[in-house]
């Protein structure tokens, strides 16, 4: 890891030694915007924890989940057809 941002960025490195950064941390940097490192680890984690959205569960919507888990259709049987009473009149 180089010293200053320019010889980083010359070399083409991601990171390099600088100066304590505002927070008095002592790791190294981002070359790309001279962030320190653990100052961006937890800005990134805040980020993340932060678009997380947490719903409280609807009690209506879990009741109907509960109830259309069930197949309440009754159950498909063979369709007895009988002849209508015309058919047995003599036609002769």
């Amino acid at each position: 890891m180089e010293n200053s941002r320019k010889a980083a960025k010359a070399l083409g490195e991601k990171t390099y030694l600088g100066k304590p950064c505002k927070e008095g941390h002592h790791a190294g940097r981002l070359t790309s915007n001279g962030e320190c490192l653990i100052c961006h680890q937890v800005r990134v984690s805040k980020d993340y924890h932060a678009s997380r959205v947490f719903y409280a569960p609807d009690p209506v919507e879990e009741t109907y989940a509960l109830v259309y888990q069930f197949d309440f259709t009754p159950p498909k049987t063979k369709r007895i057809r009988r002849k209508p009473g015309w058919s047995s009149i003599d036609r002769g």
